[in-house]
């Protein structure tokens, strides 16, 4: 699907969607709420690794479910979510280690500050390249770093104007939720709200991009 107005269009419409399906979802809404709140509750760095690892696996349950419609769990999900997070620190290595060397470059005045945009855009690009790690280790299919970015090169535009535009949404929205003036508990609830549906809203456009890629049955995706 090459980038256009009505493809963009498309799959906005998956994302939203997705996003009113409160009921099919609402599992993932409070599962976030009580991770957010229970982040907030606990110390040190053992427990916020927990709960942060904790939210990796949810969001490959709810990938799951965006392909399949189906909410299951297995012990394989753990080892699937390890597997996510090592792909994508394996990837980001060569990038961090051009950040560490533009950081000292820029320490010793050798180097303008503006040049530090270009290792954010290519983790941008690269993050954008992977979207198809996370669906295909939801449903348990050979993928890798090499496959995701074969599987994206003709689609790397679109996923990219999807991911700013859900970015640039999520970020307004969460701007809002935090100068509300809210209480601390319910500001910390509805940003996880958000959070959630800015999730359901960039992945399931990224589902059905993947199943139609790959051949998969997409009903489950398509609005």
């Amino acid at each position: 699907m090459p980038i256009s107005l009505p493809a963009v269009r498309y799959l906005l419409a998956i994302g939203f969607h997705h996003v009113r399906q409160v009921g099919r979802y609402g599992w993932l809404y409070a599962a976030n709420a009580a991770l957010n709140l229970l982040d907030g509750a606990v110390a040190g760095h053992a427990a916020k690794l927990l709960t942060g690892f904790t939210g990796v696996v949810l969001l490959l349950v709810a990938t799951r479910q965006i392909l399949t419609g189906n909410v299951t769990f297995g012990p394989r999900d753990i080892l699937a979510s390890l597997r996510l997070l090592g792909l994508l620190i394996l990837s980001m290595l060569p990038i961090m280690a051009v950040y560490g060397g533009l950081t000292f470059a820029a320490g010793a005045r050798a180097l303008t500050y503006p040049l530090f945009a270009v290792p954010v855009l290519a983790m941008l690009y690269v993050l954008t390249r992977l979207s198809f790690l996370l669906p295909a280790l939801a449903v348990r299919d050979a993928t890798g770093l090499g496959a995701s970015f074969a599987q994206t090169r003709a689609l790397w535009p679109l996923l990219l104007a999807l991911a700013v535009i859900a970015t640039v949404a999520g970020a307004l929205l969460d701007f809002t939720v935090s100068v509300a003036g809210f209480p601390d508990i319910l500001r910390t609830v509805l940003a996880a709200l958000v959070g959630t549906a800015a999730l359901l809203f960039t992945q399931a456009p990224i589902c059905w991009l993947y199943a139609r890629t790959t051949g998969r049955d997409a009903s489950a995706v398509a609005p």
